[in-house]
């Protein structure tokens, strides 16, 4: 949104985020000073602000008609059915000779991931601490 502050160059930009705002002022006070509007060129600008505004508001518009409400429907039914599926299979148990495969496999020298653990670390413990 912008906001005249006295003389016609003279206006402050609120509340756009950095990269739409640096657009808006380039389009108003950078060369060429002219944009098209959907009526026609633009000069002012105020009447240019006002194009780039309804600009962005047809961009961000939702599109409603573009919602087919029986393949909505459709779709969350396949995803209910496949959630049911998934719940009714039951995880196998883990095998901690399996685990420890796993952890002899890591590669050294990587940092270590959110549980604060090095690989290093994980290739030493022993069958006890995998259990």
């Amino acid at each position: 949104m912008l906001t005249p502050m006295g003389s016609q160059q003279d206006y402050t930009v609120v509340m756009i985020p950095t990269q739409i705002g640096d657009m808006v002022i380039e389009a108003l006070y950078s060369s060429p000073r002219i944009i098209q509007g959907e009526n026609g060129m633009k000069y002012e600008a105020q009447e240019k602000a006002e194009t780039i505004a309804d600009s962005l508001e047809k961009q961000f518009e939702p599109h409603h008609q573009l919602i087919n409400e029986d393949l909505l429907k459709e779709t969350r039914n396949i995803i209910k059915q496949k959630l049911q599926k998934k719940n009714k299979l039951k995880p196998s148990k883990i095998n901690t000779t399996e685990v420890a495969k796993i952890f002899k496999k890591l590669p050294n020298n990587k940092a270590p991931g959110p549980d604060s653990f090095p690989n290093e670390a994980l290739k030493r413990l022993p069958p006890q601490a995998i259990e």
